[in-house]
């Protein structure tokens, strides 16, 4: 198993996924290789990776289930039994089915789930919930989740380097059936998963503050917004992720439909009391 290097797959409009898996990656001390799967174009390209290469997979929490374009955000991305760890991030609410969703997705694919954890971060329709999260408190936490990782796929590998030779010198020991997915940690949530993968078609509105800048026309992690006029946006592309709210630097970019001014009501008054991280090994 190559231990220099850790794999990160993620998708992250507005970057706290990112810093998550950047913080966890930190905690393994081992080299990064990024792929990003944000933009468009960078889901275009695909990627392999063999039982001897450690991954880290991150993606965020939309209405407690992974966000609607998750076949696209794997397109082409594969793995040969790779030890991987995985983490979702929710806006304080709770994360309800999205993490054994992304246990099942990725094990679906290949991958060997051995480490997995829920983490909180900035509300994406709402600041005054998860308000700058993840923050300095959460960076210890989610560090040490990359070093139990780390350290749980050492062990794994020691484990099945035993159990391989121990095969080859009594094949009737039982040991032939040795895999690493043994290790793979039980998580919460329900399957069938309890919730409908959101795709509510509602897109945010734009205000005369617009200055056509494009940089949410740049940076929409699902094409919607339209290059020729910013403020003509495709609803049944829209993942309502908003981006496009947090980086105009006009703020010329809201949320106005009723059922999200309701949601954000409901999470302003029932769900700003801290939540911490949760891992399972």
């Amino acid at each position: 198993m190559s231990l220099d290097t850790l794999n990160i797959v993620y998708f992250s409009p507005t970057g706290t996924t990112r810093r998550s898996a950047h913080n966890i990656a930190a905690g393994t001390g081992l080299r990064v290789r990024e792929f990003d799967r944000t933009s468009v174009t960078s889901r275009k390209t695909g990627a392999h990776f063999s039982q001897n290469d450690l991954v880290l997979i991150a993606l965020p929490v939309y209405g407690g289930r992974l966000p609607r374009i998750t076949p696209e955000i794997f397109n082409g991305i594969g793995a040969d039994r790779s030890p991987t760890a995985i983490a979702v991030l929710y806006g304080n609410r709770h994360y309800d089915d999205a993490l054994l969703e992304l246990k099942n997705t990725a094990a679906g694919m290949g991958f060997t789930p051995i480490a997995a954890g829920a983490f909180v971060g900035e509300h994406s329709y709402t600041r005054n919930v998860g308000t700058n999260r993840p923050d300095a408190s959460d960076v210890p936490a989610q560090a040490e989740f990359g070093r139990r990782f780390l350290e749980k796929a050492c062990a794994g590998s020691q484990t099945k380097t035993i159990a391989t030779h121990a095969v080859s010198a009594a094949s009737d020991s039982g040991l032939q059936n040795f895999r690493l997915s043994e290790l793979s940690p039980t998580v919460p949530g329900h399957f069938p998963y309890e919730k409908p993968v959101s795709n509510l078609q509602i897109a945010p509105v734009t205000s005369d503050a617009c200055v056509d800048c494009q940089t949410c026309v740049e940076g929409c992690p699902v094409g919607a917004i339209s290059h020729d006029d910013p403020r003509v946006v495709n609803r049944e592309k829209c993942i309502s992720c908003c981006y496009c709210v947090k980086v105009c630097p006009n703020g010329a970019r809201r949320m106005e439909d009723p059922r999200i001014l309701a949601s954000i009501n409901r999470l302003e008054t029932q769900f700003t009391a801290r939540r911490e991280a949760e891992t399972f090994f």
